[in-house]
């Protein structure tokens, strides 16, 4: 194993699906004992923190250690890593691990990495360290181009859409649940698509996906669900959205 790449070798090595992350949490855990940093823990949420340095100005560097399911053989080829979380996002956390190790501590200053837990799903783990530091600057570790920094990140807004129709017989004519659903998502598209217009950027646009769909029905009632999910641009607030879905 080159040693340059030993942090983000090992930790890709460790399969960590959300929910399944304490193994991969210890293991960084000793690897930042090993590098030198002053401190490294478990926190209460279950992240992996590695803190250097005792000064009173604070960087946070947080990434998230989980990844999504299906497991990926671990390989190198050529200047090629393959597996789970190589991009997304083991890799700016090994990159945190080993640039602070590097730097070692600095007068005046204080580097805390974060291993956050459940990024994938709720990101339990970064909501319990947002009221934990109060740092003069964060960088949060996702991918991106190579050569850039993202400055922001756009937030998202999931929805279920249901839509409920009293049970008709096939040759009323009466509209059903599964129709009435799709005209709702017609009306959503159009609306993100207006909204979207003026907009050159992807980062001020509405992103809307339409996640997923089903239908059923009893004796007396029929429905239809949309799964809809959008990423918010910054002018848009989560309350936004909902109120704009509830009109539609």
């Amino acid at each position: 194993m080159n040693d340059e790449f030993e942090t983000l070798i090992g930790l890709v090595s460790q399969y960590s699906p959300s929910g399944q992350e304490r193994g991969a949490v210890e293991w960084l855990v000793t690897r930042m004992k090993s590098l030198g940093y002053d401190d490294a823990f478990i926190d209460e949420a279950g992240n992996a923190v590695g803190v250097m340095g005792k000064g009173t100005r604070q960087v946070v560097l947080l990434g998230h250690i989980d990844t999504v399911p299906g497991e990926i053989k671990v390989e190198q080829v050529g200047n090629l890593l393959y597996g789970r979380g190589s991009v997304d996002a083991k890799g700016p956390l090994a990159s945190f691990v080993d640039a602070v190790a590097k730097i070692g501590a600095k007068h005046g200053w204080q580097f805390v990495v974060i291993g956050a837990v459940e990024e994938e799903r709720n990101s339990e783990g970064a909501r319990f360290v947002a009221t934990k530091y109060k740092p003069d600057f964060a960088i949060i570790g996702e991918p991106n181009q190579w050569d850039r920094m993202a400055l922001g990140y756009k937030g998202s807004a999931w929805a279920n859409v249901t839509v409920k129709r009293g049970q008709a017989h096939t040759a009323s004519g009466e509209e059903t649940a599964a129709e009435a659903a799709v005209e709702v998502w017609l009306k959503i598209k159009a609306y993100v698509d207006s909204f979207n217009a003026d907009k050159p950027k992807v980062f001020d646009k509405l992103l809307l996906t339409l996640r997923g769909m089903d239908s059923d029905s009893n004796d007396f009632e029929q429905w239809a669900r949309l799964k809809v999910g959008v990423r918010l641009p910054v002018e848009v607030s989560p309350e936004d959205w909902y109120a704009k879905l509830n009109n539609k």
